[in-house]
């Protein structure tokens, strides 16, 4: 006998991450599952869905999908090349106009944010989607281990409830067999006596 309700957790460590997932469920007759997790998960959301189908078949089921540390995103510098070549050619036909003396180089554009970024840039989930799917099978199993666990200890109360019912029925049994035949010593005993009655009168008259 399986539980419909557990409780199953797994992890994922690598790269200065780590991804977790959650799998909970309560009692319902059909399945029925829901997701919460990133958004750049959302596309594998079937493919995750019929992992949970292949293990689990009646109950409301909740996975939860979170992850932390580096996010598998990384910095870039990403310069404004098209911003840069305008301004250094503006100050050309400046120096060129004006005839001004001196060197025009990479030293002018030093010093402006406006020439260069810090952009983040995040790795391709697709990547990430085995460990997520990994992840998710070790929760599951994990999840019916738990199922099991509180199936066995629900059929054995089941089985001592029933013990219990029958130790009382054949008590009540025993009890209504000896009242029983109470019942019928104290009939006899009254009958007796109402015969003896009727005699002692009848040999009086």
């Amino acid at each position: 006998m399986r539980s419909m309700t557990g409780y199953g957790h797994a992890e994922w460590k690598g790269g200065g991450r780590t991804l977790t997932v959650d799998v909970r469920s309560v009692n319902q007759r059909f399945l029925e599952v829901r997701f919460n997790m990133p958004r750049e998960y959302l596309t594998w959301e079937n493919e995750l869905r019929a992992v949970v189908q292949d293990n689990v078949s009646r109950g409301k089921v909740d996975v939860a999908v979170g992850g932390g540390g580096n996010n598998n995103t990384q910095l870039a510098v990403e310069p404004n090349i098209d911003l840069a070549r305008a301004y250094l050619q503006g100050w050309r036909e400046l120096q060129k106009a004006l005839k001004l003396p001196g060197t025009i180089d990479v030293s002018l554009l030093q010093g402006r944010s406006e020439f260069v970024r810090i952009v983040e840039r995040r790795g391709d989930p697709g990547e990430e989607i085995a460990v997520v799917r990994q992840t998710l099978e070790r929760a599951l199993q994990a999840f019916n281990r738990d199922r099991d666990r509180e199936g066995k200890a629900l059929t054995k109360d089941m089985l001592q409830r029933v013990q219990h019912l029958k130790r009382l029925q054949r008590q009540t049994y025993k009890e209504a067999s000896a009242l029983k035949a109470q019942t019928c010593r104290a009939r006899s005993s009254s009958i007796r006596r109402t015969n003896a009655d009727r005699t002692f009168r009848t040999a009086g008259g």
